[in-house]
């Protein structure tokens, strides 16, 4: 009986041996992934997913049901249940992976039995891109040239050695790894789904950059810049472009074209007063409004920038003149034709000295036509004396039809006998020229005992022309009629009159002014 024992015991463990081996009649094999397989997926900056696909066939020596094992780390160890099965998804961080999956059935005696297995090595790399600014274009990777996008796939720290290429012609545009102070040439780095962020200490165009944990689907960018085309000119009105300019401090002859700039970098541009033909031009604005002269510019485009001017024309060959030696004559204002064929009239302004009391506001007293070139003035004689009472001042002011402009101030002085009042009954006097503004003032002032009153109307209708004293006494009716626009004078004569002021007072048809005249004896 003890040695029957001792046989059924040997004859047990043999067959607990026999059930823990693994036997080669069934198989288990990944379908995703694959030995050696790279796995790239761009849908988030840290992550890609790993599909987990595989087959298997049982061993028939065995019974089922069977189960299976995954060995993923450092994920976890998954096993199937009647109720659930392998995760068909596994989000993986970038690396290098050895996953094994096992398949387990059942001996007659209930044991589990492993009847295959299979163990792979992978990897999971992020893409990141490597480009320019701008579509297309070459880069450089570990020192080899490649068309823009370039996509790499990298374990997290792995190194990537990129260089920008300069220059590269894209689009129209030179493009150049720009070092100035102004819009600098950088790398920069765009996560995935993410803002641009300008990498640090990246001036350099060649690109050492270290994977990060969360570069999956990042795009590094060479921060190229645009060599632009910037032309200046010079804008007369009605002449053209022609002329001289300054641009950073050279000067060019109008227009200045094929200059270059980086974009957004500083150009500066001055205009120049100048002379053509008869016509002074001063700078007024550029074309973008700005009024600074010197202007520095920052393009952002190929443009052509303009310096606007205003054109007037000048007096240098006017040599104006006078025949005014006749004390009995008016005396008689002369000039010289101006080059300009666009100057088509003349405007003949003066003002009056009377014994140094001040100089007067200057009058139009006439507007004549090219081709004329002198005017009479019948308001004053002239004189055979050095120097006498009345010093009169005239301008003979071309008149530059493109623009409407007329010449700056440029007033000559010539002595006067005095005024040559054109007397009736009524000591009153009308002078023919053009009128643009009302306005009215007497000669002498102070006076005695007499004094001109002139004025201008510039619309006809009833005048009224009337002399108060300080108390506002009515003392004199000069004008009470009916006027045609233009100039005229009236003499007051203040003989049965004393000492002290006098006002007089002009109503013309909307047109009211008052002022204040001194006789003294």
């Amino acid at each position: 009986m003890k040695k029957m024992f001792r046989v059924l015991f040997v004859s047990f463990s043999l067959v607990v041996l026999f059930t823990t081996m693994t036997f080669p009649g069934g198989s288990i094999t990944f379908n995703t992934p694959t030995q050696g397989q790279t796995i790239t997926h761009i849908g988030d900056r840290s992550t890609i997913p790993v599909n987990i696909l595989y087959g298997f066939t049982t061993d028939p020596n065995y019974s089922n049901p069977n189960y299976q094992i995954l060995y993923a780390p450092p994920y976890g160890t998954f096993q199937t249940t009647p109720v659930k099965s392998l995760p068909q998804w596994i989000s993986a961080t970038a690396g290098t992976y050895q996953w094994r999956i096992e398949l387990w059935q059942w001996t007659e005696l209930g044991q589990p039995i492993k009847t295959a297995e299979q163990t792979i090595s992978f990897s999971v790399k992020y893409a990141l891109n490597v480009m320019n600014c701008f579509t297309g274009g070459n880069i450089k990777l570990d020192n080899t040239q490649y068309t823009a996008p370039v996509t790499v796939q990298k374990l997290i720290n792995d190194n990537i050695s990129a260089t920008a290429i300069e220059p590269q012609t894209n689009s129209g545009y030179s493009w150049i790894w720009n070092t100035s102070s102004f819009a600098t040439s950088n790398w920069s780095r765009i996560k995935y789904q993410g803002a641009l962020e300008y990498l640090n200490n990246t001036n350099d165009k060649n690109l050492n950059y270290a994977v990060l944990s969360d570069d999956n689907g990042a795009q590094l960018i060479t921060n190229l810049k645009r060599q632009l085309n910037v032309n200046f000119q010079n804008n007369f009105t009605g002449v053209g472009h022609s002329g001289t300019l300054l641009v950073n401090g050279t000067q060019y002859n109008s227009p200045a074209t094929g200059l270059t700039v980086v974009e957004q970098n500083p150009i500066t541009a001055t205009a120049q007063s100048q002379t053509i033909n008869g016509i002074d031009y001063t700078f007024s604005s550029w074309n973008n409004s700005t009024t600074q002269n010197p202007n520095t510019f920052y393009p952002g485009d190929n443009s052509t920038i303009s310096a606007n001017f205003i054109g007037r024309p000048n007096t240098v060959s006017r040599n104006l003149h006078f025949n005014s030696s006749n004390p009995n004559q008016p005396i008689t204002v002369l000039w010289y034709e101006h080059p300009n064929t666009n100057v088509t009239q003349y405007q003949i302004w003066r003002k009056v000295n009377y014994k140094k009391q001040g100089i007067s506001s200057p009058v139009l007293i006439g507007i004549v036509n090219r081709g004329t070139l002198n005017f009479v003035d019948y308001d004053y004689s002239g004189t055979n004396l050095g120097y006498t009472d009345y010093m009169l001042w005239y301008d003979v002011k071309p008149y530059y039809s493109t623009e409407g402009t007329v010449s700056v101030d440029n007033y000559v002085s010539v002595f006067s006998n005095g005024m040559l009042a054109k007397q009736g009954k009524d000591n009153k006097g009308y002078i023919t020229e053009s009128v643009l503004e009302n306005r009215m003032e007497n000669y002498p002032n102070p006076f005695n005992p007499s004094t001109v009153i002139t004025y201008q109307i510039v619309n006809q209708g009833d005048v009224s022309l009337k002399v108060y004293d300080c108390l506002g006494k009515e003392i004199a009716e000069l004008v009470n009629e009916e006027q045609n626009s233009g100039s005229y004078k009236v003499v007051f004569n203040v003989n049965n009159l004393g000492s002290g002021i006098y006002f007089y007072r002009i109503v013309a048809n909307g047109y009211t002014e008052t002022k204040k005249m001194i006789r003294m004896k």
